[in-house]
């Protein structure tokens, strides 16, 4: 399950700020039971994390580190 940003209360308390905009944590939830049925292993609920997942697979391993540390940077 890899759903990128989730709405949760825990992001609410601890003043979490995503750059990408938040799937709720219901939608994501229900995505993922029915993915779970369907017998699928990697689950990416959200058209912009499986965007995501194809570029990191053709990009070099620097540049995906160099935007991943980018992202997590900017949550400090």
């Amino acid at each position: 399950m890899c759903p990128g940003p989730v709405a949760t209360n825990f992001n609410k308390v601890a003043g979490v700020k995503f750059n990408l905009r938040s799937m709720s944590s219901q939608y994501v939830a229900s995505y993922a039971v029915k993915k779970m049925f369907k017998k699928k292993l990697i689950i990416l609920p959200g058209i912009k994390i499986k965007i995501a997942r194809i570029l990191a697979k053709i990009s070099p391993e620097k540049l995906v580190a160099r935007v991943c540390y980018h992202m997590q940077e900017k949550k400090k």
